[in-house]
C-alpha cells in the first residue's frame, strides 16, 4: 500500500491479517487516529476501500526505515 500510493480493498489487506475481526478492529483504530480513510461503496457490490492519510503514510515510511535499519544491524530476521 505504501509503495503503490493507491487505495486498496479490505479484501487485499485480509491476505495479511487473516482474521476478519482483528483486521476490522485495526482499521477502525487506525481511522480513529487519522492514519487511514475508509470509504464504503455499495455499488455494484459492497466494497471497503482503504487509503493512507498523509499522517499514515509518514508513519508507515518511518516504520519501513526502522525495519530496514533493524535488518541491517540485527540478526537478519525481518520484523
Amino acid at each position: 500500500m505504501l509503495e503503490s500510493k493507491e487505495r486498496c480493498k479490505f479484501s487485499d489487506l485480509n491476505e495479511f491479517v487473516t482474521n476478519y475481526s482483528t483486521l476490522n478492529s485495526l482499521l477502525s483504530a487506525f481511522e480513529k487516529e487519522g492514519l487511514v480513510v475508509i470509504e464504503e461503496v455499495m455499488r455494484p457490490h459492497y466494497t471497503r476501500y482503504i487509503d493512507l492519510t498523509d499522517k499514515g503514510r509518514e508513519i508507515a515510511e518511518h516504520l519501513k526505515q526502522a525495519n530496514k535499519l533493524l535488518n541491517e544491524t540485527g540478526d537478519g530476521n525481518e520484523y
